[in-house]
């Protein structure tokens, strides 16, 4: 798709549009496809002394104005992105709470792990949204682990700060602490903060990292915002959940 711009039938083609994204959240709000004033229409573009801010157009189901401002570490493989709801009129959906979803979007790893919280909402230390689980699923010693089924998506959702892509040369963390003190009811899809999707098949072998802020109310000039951390590491362990567990600090 790179280089293309983005219809609503791009959303017809297996791995849509790919790359790092904002849609609203819950999911339930919309269903499928995403409004197209978040996702599936031009961005403005700024650059600033290396910093990018992208600005989308309002989306007129929501009235809300999406800004996502991308930062990269001077001296580190880090980059941030903080993402923003701005709402700036009047529908039927203001009085109904929204968050901030960020969809990463990456190509198929050697293995994904989730850290599991020692106090987790969830009893398994993970909800699982859909059927069935995906490929090789682990959780050993408060580390959750999975690969993609190439036959069947899944997803599950977590209460983690972090998830963690490992490839074959290179590894991602993703950031996005959870809010402290706030009740399970204030995360979309029964208090999941971060969530993970495995594609099926074999013409896009992808997977998303997923992370969400609490859902809020959003009224007419307000703004919300969320930011997540993105850092890329060489490998330097074999064995991948050696690997995971030295980016998370597990050792």
């Amino acid at each position: 798709m790179s280089g293309q711009t983005a219809t609503p039938a791009s959303w017809n083609t297996e791995g849509a549009f790919g790359g790092d994204k904002a849609w609203p959240s819950p999911q339930s709000a919309w269903g499928w496809p995403p409004p197209a004033g978040f996702d599936g229409s031009p961005y403005k573009i700024e650059v600033t002394n290396g910093v990018v801010v992208l600005t989308s157009s309002v989306d007129s189901s929501f009235q809300v104005r999406t800004t996502r401002t991308v930062e990269l570490a001077f001296d580190e493989p880090v980059m941030r992105i903080t993402t923003a709801f701005d709402r700036v009129g009047a529908t039927a959906r203001t009085n109904n709470p929204v968050g901030i979803w960020t969809i990463t979007q990456t190509q198929d790893p050697v293995r994904c792990f989730v850290p599991v919280r020692s106090n987790s909402v969830f009893g398994a230390g993970y909800q699982q949204l859909g059927t069935g689980m995906p490929a090789q699923f682990q959780n050993t010693n408060s580390l959750i682990s999975f690969g993609r089924d190439p036959i069947t998506s899944h997803k599950l959702g977590f209460d983690a700060d972090s998830l963690v892509w490992v490839g074959t040369n290179l590894s991602l963390r993703i950031d996005a602490p959870r809010v402290s003190g706030l009740p399970i009811s204030s995360y979309p899809d029964g208090g999941c903060s971060t969530e993970v999707y495995t594609n099926p098949g074999t013409n896009a072998p992808y997977i998303e990292l997923e992370c969400l802020a609490p859902l809020s109310l959003l009224p007419v000039g307000a703004q919300m915002q969320s930011q997540t951390t993105y850092t890329l590491f060489h490998r330097t362990e074999s064995d991948p959940e050696a690997e995971a567990r030295s980016i998370l600090n597990l050792l």
